[in-house]
């Protein structure tokens, strides 16, 4: 049997069914993510779920993966371009 979305759920584990590109904003949540994939490299601050404060990323190298539920990517500090939010 070919493999189906259909029959698995959604999990961390599952493979990623689809991207979006994220624009950082400080006031602005996205879905929680599975990951994001930082294209460009840079500085990324981020929010996860259960985070209280940012969380700072600094020097990122080009396609570095962060395997985190962000639900914010904020553009105070974020210097990275070509975010993707991975669901």
């Amino acid at each position: 049997m070919a493999y189906s979305p259909a029959y698995f759920p959604n999990t961390p584990a599952t493979p990623v069914r689809r991207s979006v590109v994220v624009t950082p904003s400080d006031t602005a949540r996205i879905d929680p993510t599975k990951s994001l994939i930082i294209v460009s490299g840079g500085t990324v601050v981020i929010q996860c779920s259960e985070d209280t404060a940012p969380q700072i990323f600094p020097n990122l190298p080009p396609y570095a993966e962060l395997t985190f539920e962000v639900v914010k990517v904020l553009a105070s500090g974020t210097t990275a371009q070509d975010i993707r939010g991975c669901y």
